[in-house]
């Protein structure tokens, strides 16, 4: 294999999950304060669209909540489109990038669903086949938003549910006791019990 000699610029790899990315089109579903959270939009094609509204697949990466790429799940995305289902990527916020943690991932989650259920007729989608998928801190996000009551946003409607339809998730964070992971993300060990999905689950 040639090896570049002193001088000559070396060939950045090619990230195949970024220049997936751009085939998406973007939008942003939510803007706080200056910072507009995007979603990457990948429509089936033609001959692939239902005659009826489509399905979606909501995804959200891995983060652990301090980093992570919104173009993970792109080839994911690029798939399910390619079988007739509607597929978005949703960025949201974390510590590497906004100085945030769990609790402001969790508040993007819920912003996100309800973005789909009031932009349903817009968007061609069917507000009740509404799959959320992540990883991770992403993966506990959404999991969140289906299944805990403490966090809702009180400047969002009540009335727009923010609970997806079905949820599939990889290497999801479920304990945040001192014995799970993330203890210390919260602002304190109570939030953290709150926040907690295994026992959520339990009760």
């Amino acid at each position: 294999m040639e090896i570049p000699g002193e001088g000559h610029p070396r060939t950045l790899p090619l990230d195949r999950n970024r220049e997936l990315l751009k085939t998406a089109r973007e939008e942003t579903y939510k803007t706080i304060g200056d910072i507009h959270l995007p979603v990457y939009i990948w429509e089936p094609p033609a001959e692939k669209a239902p005659p009826y509204p489509k399905s979606v697949a909501a995804f959200f990466f891995s983060s652990g909540w301090d980093n992570g790429q919104v173009a993970q799940f792109a080839p994911h995305c690029v798939y399910f489109a390619s079988r007739g289902m509607m597929t978005m990527a949703f960025d949201y916020r974390v510590s590497s990038r906004h100085k945030s943690g769990p609790l402001e991932a969790i508040a993007d989650a819920r912003s996100a669903i309800r973005w789909l259920r009031l932009n349903a007729v817009e968007l061609g989608i069917n507000p009740g086949k509404i799959a959320g998928v992540g990883g991770s801190g992403g993966a506990h996000a959404v999991t969140s938003a289906a299944i805990l009551k403490a966090f809702d946003n009180p400047i969002e409607s009540a009335t727009c549910s923010s609970v997806p339809n079905a949820l599939v998730l990889f290497n999801p964070v479920l304990d945040t006791s001192k014995s799970g992971f993330g203890l210390d993300r919260f602002p304190d060990p109570n939030i953290a019990k709150e926040a907690n999905l295994i026992r959520a689950i339990a009760l």
